[in-house]
This record gives C-alpha cells, structure tokens and sequence, in this order.
C-alpha cells in the first residue's frame, strides 16, 4: 500500500512535536501539517501524554523554553485524546502485540481511537510499523504530502 497523500486527520506522537520544537532535519512535513491545523484545512490529534515527555529532560531540570513551546503547540493546535480506560486496554494489547513500551502503545492507541487518517513518529521504536496501517491507522515517519490540494499551499 502507498502512502497515503489525502487525508483530513493526524496523530502527532512526542517524537514529532520534539522534532518541531527543536527544529530537527526532517521536521518541514509536520510545520507544514501544523500550519493546515491552524488554518482548519485538517485536524491534528495528540495525547496529553506528549506534554510530560516532551521535557525529555533529568529530573529538575526545566527548559521553560521547550516547555512554552510544547504548551504552544498542544494547547493551540491539537485535539486531545484523553487516556481513558478504553485507550489504555487498547495499549496493553499493543505493548504485546507491537512490542511497544507502554507510552509509545498509548500513542498508537489513542489515533486509533480517534480514528485518525494517519499517525506520524520520528521515534525508532515505530519503524517496524512505518508504511503499515494498524486497525485502519496509517503509522509512518513524517513525509513530504505534496499530491492533495491544499487551498492557499
């Protein structure tokens, strides 16, 4: 299956808001999906869970910077899937079946339960399932989407 170039909803996992906050090689995709969100051409998804490990850092150690930044994006752009009893059933699965650590499941668990187009993560421990659809999510590494029309792209 290719990848798929149309779609209205995305899932944005930690790995990919880091990628934005710290403008990292290979970022473009997920500023340019952001950007369509802040215009409502299409809706990006995310778990509170990305607002603690978005801090990536010891404990007590505090980039108030990283931190606005992700509170920025989170709060300004995305619909929150919340973890709820569903999501976190639907994660203990996936840390089975997937060989998923629990956060990473919870990811995945919340776009399916948000039944998002796709789902995009920079984190390696997804790379067994980039350009794979998981219970009708598409999981992949951020790509480029020029094919669908975008008003104003």
């Amino acid at each position: 299956m290719a990848r798929p170039n149309s779609f209205q909803t995305i899932y944005l996992d930690s790995s990919a808001l880091i990628a934005v906050i710290q403008n990292e090689k290979g970022c473009d995709p997920i500023k340019q999906v952001l950007a369509l969100a802040d215009r409502r051409i299409l809706t990006v998804y995310a778990s509170p869970l990305i607002l603690v490990e978005v801090r990536g850092q010891r404990r007590g150690e505090n980039d108030v910077g990283r931190d606005r930044k992700a509170l920025e994006i989170f709060d300004g752009r995305v619909t929150r899937i919340d973890l709820n009893r569903k999501v976190a059933l639907r994660a203990r699965q996936y840390v089975g079946v997937h060989r998923l650590k629990p956060p990473d499941a919870i990811h995945l668990a919340s776009a399916v339960e948000a039944a998002v187009d796709i789902m995009w993560t920079l984190d390696k421990d997804f790379q067994h399932l980039w350009q794979n659809t998981v219970d009708g999510v598409w999981v992949d590494e951020p790509y480029e989407f020029g094919q669908q029309a975008f008003p104003g792209l």
